[in-house]
């Protein structure tokens, strides 16, 4: 027993302290078709090849990276290879071994280190230019003006962002994590777009708390906040499943980038030019890319669930046409009836005061309301009321702080308020 004790802890040994004879960084975070035997990495030698000169210590200077995702491989073979433990795992961590997550990366030019035998990586940005941040209570929280956002930039002038979570509250830009080097404020401007201007000591306020898209340009000094796209994308939709870097077609929409929904789209499910029904399948996923995605935290994940990173594929098991909803915070999803048509004209629906400490006041100047429902960030309906009526007045006082959306039907069609609770 205590030979084979002895063999097994030296094999362990062996393999924590295991040296590589090559070790590269590979996927299209390194540029479009970037991972192994794609166009920009055809084999079969990676073409982003780290140095070392003791097999475990591994860099590469100045690399320039895009918005996508890599991982590490030793030995140009996929027997070996390094991902982070949860997104974004940028820009350090410590590597799982073949770990079915990416490192997400923004574009930039970064230095970068990764330990074989520890995993600890990490993406140091390159001193080839200056760093722009965004900082403000929107990126570190209440009243936090000390926590930076690096933008990532591959020329020194377009730095940009993409899956930013931010909270609702003020942002601004500063360079090189300094007031004194040079900051930015909105001027005359405001969110979610337009020229800021050096030392203004305004912010832009970010709205609510969601994801976005940023991009900052240092030579105009233009500026803009968008949602990120989210689509439905699989075999099981009228897309399909994405062939390269196409553009995805079932697109969904957003009002505040935390909800996103498809009124009506057709769903495939089961046996069809053979394809069988276990791979009649579908996934979200968002900005046409797979570094951010949500699938089934189990199987078969329909008609509702909640997504994660990396999970299965959502198998629906009726084939029809489908209303979907999408909360990008917490990954609560939903297939369900498709909403009616109707000349429901939200501009005509109000709620008021908003924000409110006390009561919301909901008014629908066109139709009579059959329903309001109060639903909170995680998709938990907290209140609902029928008030059959044009108005309706609804108790927000022993509601916690924050943002809830507001359901709101009438005989002929559904509509959704964002509410926000003081």
């Amino acid at each position: 027993m205590k030979k084979i004790t002895l063999l097994m802890c030296l094999l362990v040994m062996s393999f924590a302290n295991a040296q590589y004879a090559t070790m590269a960084i590979v996927g299209d975070g390194t540029g479009p078709g970037g991972w192994p035997g794609e166009v920009n990495n055809p084999g079969p030698t990676d073409v982003k090849q780290m140095t070392s000169t003791d097999g475990i210590h591994w860099t590469y200077e100045n690399l320039t990276t895009y918005n996508g995702s890599v991982k590490f491989r030793a030995e140009n073979s996929w027997n070996n290879n390094w991902g982070s433990a949860a997104l974004p795992g940028f820009p350090s961590g410590t590597g799982v071994h073949n770990s079915p997550t990416n490192i997400t990366t923004p574009g930039g030019i970064y230095n970068v280190t990764f330990n074989s035998t520890t995993l600890a990586y990490t993406f140091t940005a390159s001193n080839l230019y200056p760093t722009i941040s965004l900082v403000g209570p929107a990126v570190g929280g209440p009243d936090v003006w000390d926590v930076d956002f690096d933008l990532g930039t591959t020329d020194g002038v377009v730095y940009s962002a993409t899956n930013v979570h931010l909270f609702a509250g003020a942002v601004k830009w500063r360079q090189n994590h300094d007031w004194m080097a040079a900051n930015w404020g909105p001027g005359t401007s405001s969110y979610p777009s337009g020229t800021a201007v050096l030392n203004d000591p305004g912010a832009v306020t970010i709205p609510s708390e969601g994801n976005y898209n940023v991009s900052f340009n240092k030579t105009t000094l233009a500026y803009s906040f968008s949602f990120p796209t989210v689509a439905l994308v699989g075999n099981a939709t009228p897309g399909g499943w994405p062939d390269g870097p196409s553009i995805d077609s079932e697109v969904m929409s957003t009002e505040d980038g935390v909800t996103y929904t498809i009124n009506s789209i057709a769903i495939t499910a089961g046996l069809d030019n053979g394809v069988p029904p276990s791979a009649r399948g579908m996934k979200f996923r968002s900005n046409n890319s797979w570094n951010q995605q949500w699938g089934a935290s189990t199987t078969p994940g329909f008609p509702s669930g909640i997504g994660t990173q990396g999970g299965n594929d959502i198998i629906p098991d009726v084939s029809g046409n489908y209303s979907v909803t999408l909360n990008v915070v917490t990954g609560a999803y939903n297939f369900g009836a498709p909403l009616a048509v109707s000349d429901f004209n939200k501009s005509a629906l109000k709620a008021y005061p908003n924000p409110t400490s006390n009561n919301w006041n909901f008014n629908s100047a066109n139709e009579t309301i059959q329903n309001i429902s109060i639903v909170d960030i995680s998709g938990k309906t907290v209140f609902s009321v029928s008030p059959k009526s044009a108005d309706a007045t609804i108790d927000a006082s022993a509601l916690t702080s924050g943002m809830y959306f507001a359901k709101v039907s009438t005989a002929t069609a559904t509509s959704t308020l964002k509410l926000i609770k003081r």
